[in-house]
């Protein structure tokens, strides 16, 4: 009998390990107060300046190490790869409405995002598995507001590579690539809804990392961490409304509510040689996708839109 009982449930003793530690991810929009304070007074600049509205230029280029990542990834479909999303965050791009129209920047609150992964232990207690951190870098708001698109630098970034979910093969390296998109819905004047439309796309890539399983954390910042972030993204569109004054209806448009979306995909072992791959891709697919916004005359005008269409 006693002899049954162990063998009934030796299957749950050997998942207690497994069960003693399960992991958190949190993706955090993040706000800045005094972005409005910066947003205006980059606005008086331009006035002042009378430098107009510039040319909306699209950056293809792409870093070396990010065309070899995603060949990897493209190629690799076993136990040695793997993916992994974290939960949406939704906030919103303004702090108030406008009275301006759907591309009034003023009051832009957001200044960033960040992601982190914890190992969470059956006492409660959490150790970091993966931390990044990205701002917008305020010394190029300026050209944010006549181009209506924004980057992200990367601030500092954290890689516990005894942590990751693909297992090592006996060549212990590994590649990351983490996606960041942001994504906005809204209704323009004509009571038109763009539903789920992708505003931008950020792609920060990290290959060929040597695991050592005596030091398995990695770490960069600063300048270091300059080339690893590549991408842009729109400013987000405001929605438009109405509000009642007196007998007249007045419009107004929204505090641009948008939603950011992160993957991560892992890849353990070495990747190829650098390819022409991500390049290829960015230039067939990516313009298209913002080009679809870019070029929606009731987001940002007819004379811009027909700009940006002979671009």
């Amino acid at each position: 009998m006693k002899r049954f009982l162990f063998l009934a449930l030796l299957p749950l003793l050997t998942a207690l390990p497994a069960l003693a530690q399960h992991e958190q991810v949190y993706v955090n929009i993040l706000r800045s107060r005094e972005m409005p304070l910066l947003l205006e007074r980059s606005q008086r600049e331009l006035a002042q300046e009378n430098r107009g509205l510039l040319t909306i230029g699209i950056d293809i280029a792409a870093q070396a190490g990010t065309r070899a990542l995603t060949k990897g990834f493209t190629k690799l479909k076993d136990r040695y790869s793997s993916e992994w999303t974290a939960p949406v965050c939704r906030d919103h791009f303004y702090s108030a409405p406008s009275m301006s129209g759907p591309l009034d920047p003023s009051g832009m609150q957001f200044s960033g995002v960040s992601l982190s992964r914890d190992m969470v232990d059956a006492d409660g207690s959490a150790s970091q598995a993966l931390f990044l951190s990205c701002s917008l870098p305020k010394d190029q708001l300026t050209d944010f507001i006549t181009n209506h698109r924004f980057t992200l630098q990367l601030d500092s970034l954290s890689l516990d590579l005894s942590r990751i979910h693909a297992k090592y093969k006996a060549d212990k390296r590994v590649s990351l690539e983490i996606n960041i998109v942001f994504k906005a819905t809204w209704m323009d004047e004509n009571l038109t809804i763009h539903s789920n439309q992708e505003l931008g796309a950020f792609r920060i890539a990290l290959s060929g990392l040597k695991y050592d399983k005596s030091a398995p954390l990695y770490s960069v910042g600063g300048e270091s961490a300059k080339d690893l972030i590549s991408g842009y993204s729109f400013f987000v569109p405001r929605s438009y409304s109405a509000y009642k004054n007196g007998d007249k209806y007045v419009p107004c448009w929204g505090t641009g509510e948008f939603d950011i979306e992160v993957t991560v995909k892992e890849v353990t072992g070495k990747v190829s040689a650098f390819t022409d791959y991500l390049y290829d891709s960015i230039s067939k697919n990516l313009p298209a996708a913002i080009t679809s916004v870019a070029t929606n005359k009731e987001i940002v005008g007819a004379s811009v839109a027909e700009v940006i269409k002979t671009y």
